[in-house]
């Protein structure tokens, strides 16, 4: 492979660690260069936090964990990040139009939590669902997982 060709070559790592230390839920999002290996700035949009009080069946941001939020990326694509907890089977919030996908489905992604894992989805009105919760009631789960594209 000449210089040239190494120089084009690009990398995205989604590094996701959630690991709960009762202060926080580590997420990055990384672009790094394929010859010098330094990471490229990120130039999407700012995060918009999801308050308490948009969330539905019981579901809340974990006190001493990173809100749940949402943005746009450069290419699109809608990521969510932070921590939800304490609610049931069912919607936990709806994205605002421009952050919804327009498939004919849900959207399904695994999610993991506490003492577990979950399902959850996003349907094309933009409701972010819990699917079901594979632990205990109460317990918390990363959005971190969740990553689709708007188009």
């Amino acid at each position: 492979m000449s210089a040239q060709q190494r120089q084009d070559v690009r990398q995205a790592m989604l590094i996701v660690h959630p690991v709960f230390d009762d202060s926080q839920v580590a997420e990055q999002l990384a672009l790094f260069d394929g010859e010098s290996g330094q990471p490229y700035p990120f130039s999407g949009e700012e995060w918009r936090d999801i308050p308490d009080s948009d969330m539905q069946n019981g579901w809340r941001h974990l006190d001493n964990a990173p809100q749940p939020q949402y943005r746009k990326r450069p290419n699109g694509h809608v990521e969510l990040r932070g921590v939800v907890s304490g609610g049931e089977v069912g919607v936990i919030f709806n994205l605002p139009e421009g952050y919804r996908h327009n498939y004919p489905g849900h959207i399904h992604f695994p999610v993991a939590g506490q003492n577990g894992i979950a399902s959850f989805s996003v349907a094309p009105n933009g409701d972010v669902v819990a699917v079901n919760t594979f632990s205990a009631a109460g317990d918390w789960f990363g959005l971190a997982s969740i990553i689709f594209s708007n188009s």
